[in-house]
């Protein structure tokens, strides 16, 4: 009885242990669809202009077992008016131990490589956070948080 007791015990913590940790290499396998942005860009000043964008760097991701990535990357445009388009470009991805970041690296080596910090990884969302530093002397960079 006691070591029945024992086995169901030692299963039942492995159990909660695996529905806990959702941020691994298996969690994040799959295709992922852009739904939001939010885009925040700060100033010189630290002052923060936060707004949704229908026009975010990085659209749909898939990521395989393999190590590679799909990456709807977008395409600069010549006018803010213009939508813009976007192309399908692989990356090799890895992530850190934790499963809280995500390491985007060109294998062609066109693209500096991207981080994205997971925000939130559950079953059917997955919430990223990425920045991008600008090259105008006044602004700071723009942080986009997309789900």
């Amino acid at each position: 009885m006691k070591k029945t007791f024992l086995m169901m015990a030692v299963i039942s913590i492995l159990g909660l242990f695996t529905a806990c940790n959702n941020r691994d290499n298996e969690g994040i396998i799959g295709k992922w669809k852009w739904t939001s942005t939010d885009m925040h860009i700060f100033n010189a000043l630290d002052e923060d202009t936060t707004f949704s964008t229908d026009r975010p760097i990085y659209k749909n991701l898939e990521f395989y077992t393999n190590g590679k990535a799909d990456v709807e990357l977008v395409q600069s445009s010549n006018c803010m008016e213009d939508k813009p388009s976007y192309i399908i470009y692989q990356y090799n991805y890895s992530l850190n131990s934790a499963g809280d970041t995500i390491l985007l690296t060109d294998p062609n080596n066109n693209y500096y490589p991207q981080v994205f910090m997971v925000q939130s990884l559950t079953k059917r969302k997955l919430v990223i956070k990425y920045v991008i530093e600008s090259d105008v002397p006044e602004d700071k960079g723009c942080t986009y948080i997309s789900t």
